[in-house]
């Protein structure tokens, strides 16, 4: 019996600086039942995305080697279709918002956060990437 990619589960690729953080990101991921990849740095987040293809990047903003703005906007650049990026930060000001917006960001969540408000914007985003999918198929 052949696999559908409708069977596979939903990928999320997580790079977070704070281990604490990204081990509670990671369970509340995955016991909504996604499958977790963990990025050390932002440089290896940009080189997984082409490796697993995620349908979601949760990227902290003060990741080493390369920030998750930047990384940010690097996948937005260099990804065909669309692959939405989340960012994470303990900088919550309003200018730190928008810069993380701006540079391309789907979505932008202060720490620390809520386990049940992460996982709300994280189905939006994949809510909102499975329409991209859907449209683009021939």
């Amino acid at each position: 019996m052949a696999v559908t990619k409708a069977l596979l589960p939903t990928t999320i690729l997580l790079a977070d600086h704070c281990s604490a953080d990204r081990e509670m990101a990671q369970a509340i991921f995955e016991q909504a039942k996604y499958r977790v990849v963990i990025a050390e740095d932002g440089e290896q987040a940009v080189e997984l995305v082409d490796a697993i293809r995620p349908q979601l990047v949760v990227i902290e903003t003060e990741i080493p080697r390369l920030g998750g703005v930047e990384a940010g906007r690097q996948l937005k650049a260099n990804t065909p279709g669309y692959i939405p990026v989340l960012l994470l930060s303990s900088h919550n000001r309003t200018q730190d918002r928008v810069e993380g917006l701006r540079g391309g960001a789907d979505d932008y969540l202060g720490k620390p956060f809520d386990p049940e408000e992460l996982l709300a914007r994280a189905e939006v985003l994949l809510r909102i990437q499975a329409s991209f999918q859907r449209a683009s198929r021939p």
